[in-house]
């Protein structure tokens, strides 16, 4: 009788084979839910696929304990071992650490090698955060050191130029003083002068305005002029 495996089961089975095939010592039926084409089946799907492994001889299939204490272990035919099925005792086997894969060193490690994380090991763990530890220790260097610079004395000044600051200080004083005063002067002069010029535009405003109205009152008076008519 032929073998016959629903397709929607074949990408599955080719998967299942060569992930077993890497593991000598055999996997565990429930690691199968590792390999993503596995997983991606319906129970029903998965158990259909456990039997045809197990009724076509695609794998080695050795069943041991009952109810919630069973166990379906599978080995690949390259790693078989000669003697009979039965005289393997699966209980006596101890069973593979589980693995997963760094998702920074892409290599499959056990599980011991990841702490809390899952998604990163610990040796990936460790580089990550020392970059992060030398920032923090180059920037407590700085700021310490910048503290000591601003409470180091300054060096003192001698007299000659302690007396130089203060003549030039004094200069600035006195130019500020006599700009003050010029700008005083100035304002003083200029304030009639403005005052002059803004009643003068005022009275020119209002002239301008005044000979607008009188222009309109003008021309209204024309053309009252011109429809006149003399009635008989």
């Amino acid at each position: 009788m032929a073998r016959i495996t629903p397709p929607h089961l074949e990408m599955a089975l080719s998967r299942v084979k060569g992930y077993v095939m890497r593991h000598p010592s055999g996997v565990d039926a429930k690691d199968l839910l590792k390999v993503e084409a596995f997983s991606r089946l319906k129970s029903k799907d998965r158990q259909q696929l456990l039997d045809i492994i197990e009724r076509y001889d695609q794998l080695e299939v050795t069943c041991t304990g009952k109810g919630a204490k069973a166990v379906t272990w599978l080995r690949h035919k390259l790693h078989a071992t000669t003697a009979p099925a039965e005289s393997v005792e699966i209980a006596a086997v101890e069973l593979a650490e589980p693995t997963f894969v760094c998702c920074d060193c892409l290599n499959e490690k056990p599980a011991s090698e990841f702490t809390g994380d899952i998604h990163r090991c610990t040796a990936c763990d460790a580089r990550a955060a020392a970059p992060v530890v030398k920032e923090t220790e180059t920037l407590s260097s700085n700021i310490e050191q910048k503290e000591n610079e601003a409470m180091a004395p300054k060096t003192a000044l001698n007299p000659n130029e302690l007396r130089k600051q203060a003549e030039a200080l004094l200069r600035q004083a006195e130019e500020a003083e006599r700009c003050m005063t010029a700008k005083d002067v100035f304002k003083k002069q200029l304030d009639p002068l403005r005052r002059e010029v803004l009643l003068a535009h005022t009275k020119v405003t209002k002239g301008f305005e005044a000979m607008v109205d009188g222009m309109a009152e003008l021309d209204k008076a024309m053309a009252k002029l011109r429809d006149f008519k003399v009635e008989a």
